[in-house]
């Protein structure tokens, strides 16, 4: 029987009511950034749902920063213990492709019903990007057969494979663990154009700090409550701060620090609402079919922004649009959601014995 390591805290596994608020919001967020994409693309100067950027920071940037963050924070917490990477690698598998491969078929195949055609290069190889879920990581340099999922999917194959080390250097030092991800940081964005074509905020080097901030929160910051709750009014204090230096922080190091305080300042207002009846059994519902949704989103805001007059609603019709949208993504993935399980329970035998 071997003994657990000094330093491991031990959390017990739990449903965490703001970590599904949090994706929860983070989903919404991602929704109306595209929408209001969506209105400059097809209807410019037309008006938009607030604005696309606030406190310097794009609501898309901040919803993505959040997405990233709790995926390190899930990920740290369910991981806790022995780390077996034969079942972890088979997990991310699980809760990754079942969904985007019926999300992608299902789109395929209206596509190809409503024009006859998807669209692509005829480089028929590029659909293995798609079937591994990479052509939205990699449209930056490549046109291919991509549907659903944009780069998000893609970044986060990629961390996946990445977060057993993270995993393995902060249960071995923190700190050390820290300062190499930071410098790493540093080295990538300071030599940036030198070394990548890919948009910089796409990029898994460059967004490794919120990743391993999430990990550390759930580790280090989430397991004392004291803590906890001193992160969120400090987190309040420096989004403040910082907001007079703009100028000077570098771009990249803004979003982060932006990103990891907005995500402290969250997690401790919902913690309040947690007791909330209504909202601890809805949230944690409608936030298990954000991955899904998300797949769908960026299509249902396209149909409808190809076949109705945005620049003739008013403001309440406007609104009335954006909650179509969430409201067609959710119940699309609830729809489909049966199909998913049975494609994950099918890998799972396969996979994980």
């Amino acid at each position: 029987m071997t003994s657990k390591p000094e330093n491991i805290i031990i959390v017990k596994r739990e449903k965490i009511f703001f970590s599904y608020a949090i994706r929860l919001i983070s989903f919404f967020a991602v929704v109306l950034f595209h929408f209001n994409m969506a209105i400059v693309q097809f209807y410019p100067n037309s008006m938009m749902l607030g604005k696309l950027t606030y406190l310097n920071q794009t609501v898309g940037d901040m919803a993505i920063s959040l997405f990233i963050i709790t995926s390190g924070f899930s990920l740290e917490m369910s991981t806790r213990g022995n780390f077996d990477l034969k079942k972890y690698l088979a997990k991310r598998i699980i809760s990754i492709y079942p969904a985007f491969w019926i999300c992608y078929l299902i789109v395929g195949v209206l596509l190809f019903l409503n024009s006859g055609h998807i669209n692509g290069d005829g480089e028929h190889w590029k659909l293995l990007l798609s079937f591994i879920g990479l052509d939205g990581f990699f449209l930056y340099k490549m046109q291919n057969y991509y549907l659903v999922g944009e780069w998000y999917t893609g970044y986060m194959l990629i961390t996946y494979l990445i977060f057993p080390f993270l995993l393995l250097g902060l249960r071995f030092n923190p700190a050390i663990t820290a300062i190499i991800v930071l410098t790493l940081f540093a080295l990538t964005y300071l030599n940036y154009n030198k070394l990548f074509d890919v948009y910089i905020n796409c990029n898994p080097l460059t967004r490794l700090p919120d990743f391993l901030f999430g990990m550390i929160f759930s580790r280090y910051i989430y397991s004392k409550k004291s803590t906890f709750y001193i992160s969120g009014l400090m987190s309040l204090f420096i989004i403040i701060t910082i907001q007079a230096f703009t100028k000077i922080i570098p771009s990249q190091l803004y979003m982060l620090i932006f990103g990891c305080c907005l995500y402290c300042l969250l997690a401790v207002a919902f913690d309040f609402l947690k007791e909330v009846k209504i909202l601890a059994l809805i949230t944690p519902y409608l936030a298990g079919f954000t991955f899904t949704a998300f797949l769908l989103h960026h299509q249902i805001i396209y149909f409808l922004f190809e076949r109705l007059d945005y620049s003739s609603m008013t403001k309440f019709e406007a609104y009335y649009l954006f909650f179509i949208i969430c409201f067609l993504s959710f119940i699309s993935a609830y729809i489909i959601n049966p199909f998913i399980y049975r494609l994950e329970k099918a890998l799972s035998k396969t996979l994980i014995k």
